[in-house]
């Protein structure tokens, strides 16, 4: 989903790095390798935070790279270039998955129910809140069986990035502005994970909640 951006503005700054490839292919392997046997690399799901602070890192680089004339302009352009970046590959990720998945699960079983639902959640970036609606643990056996459960985190990076470009508008295109802005967002990100992990309800929230996961996003990105 990282590709190289094709920047002008600052080419020196917002250039395409393939050692940020590298590091997301690592994220990823670890990740897959985790799900396929968690005793091969039992902390393997730590990838997806890694991930994170990437994609906070990518994004920033193309964020900066782009004149703040217009806020409209700069707005459009922006959500633009995440739409088509991310629906394509999503939308044929979700209808081929859901295709295979009809013919494969057994009809009216919940498991194929709430991957169905899942996936098309997913469509609007929306799946981690449609997941922890159903406090679906993404350790248990019954999350296992969902096909798009790896589409949560798709969902908090898309949340990510509807209000990210917002604070690059607050803080009027000044970096120092803009750090000390997101310094703060991460603080209180922190705080507010934090603060779910320490109450008996709160660990699905804490885990599938853009807010409680926007101090990595935000890290990659300071």
């Amino acid at each position: 989903r990282l590709q190289p951006e094709s920047v002008t503005a600052q080419p020196s700054i917002a250039g395409y790095r393939p050692a940020v490839d590298g590091l997301r292919a690592l994220a990823v392997i670890a990740v897959i390798v985790n799900h396929l046997e968690p005793s091969w690399w039992p902390m393997g799901y730590l990838g997806v935070d890694v991930f994170f602070v990437i994609s906070g890192f990518v994004v920033t680089l193309s964020l900066l790279s782009r004149p703040l004339k217009s806020r409209r302009a700069f707005l459009l352009g922006f959500y633009s270039r995440r739409v088509r970046r991310l629906l394509p590959a999503l939308l044929v990720t979700v209808v081929v998955v859901s295709l295979l998945g009809v013919m494969v699960m057994y009809p009216g079983s919940l498991e194929r129910i709430t991957s169905l639902q899942t996936g098309l959640t997913a469509l609007i970036g929306g799946s981690n809140l449609f997941l922890l609606s159903q406090n679906s643990d993404y350790f248990g056996i019954r999350a296992e069986l969902n096909l798009f459960l790896h589409t949560w985190s798709l969902g908090v990076e898309e949340q990510f990035y509807l209000l990210f470009p917002c604070l690059w508008l607050l803080s009027a295109g000044q970096r120092r502005r803009f750090l000390a802005l997101l310094l703060l967002l991460c603080c209180t990100s922190g705080l507010f994970q934090a603060g779910l992990l320490k109450s008996s309800w709160g660990y699905n929230a804490s885990f599938y909640l853009m807010p409680a996961r926007f101090w990595e996003l935000g890290f990659g990105a300071v």
